[in-house]
């Protein structure tokens, strides 16, 4: 029981993390993007 318990909190911690990277590589390449069209625009 106790087992299943640590699993299932591991799992939910690895859920938010795998959110939280997927938003820091979004916000990465948004700003890759930003950072790119200011050199185009210059």
């Amino acid at each position: 029981m106790s087992c299943y318990l640590v699993l299932r909190i591991a799992s939910q911690n690895f859920n938010e993390f795998k959110i939280l990277s997927s938003l820091f590589l979004i916000l990465q390449v948004y700003g890759e993007i930003k950072y790119h069209e200011k050199i185009a625009s210059t």
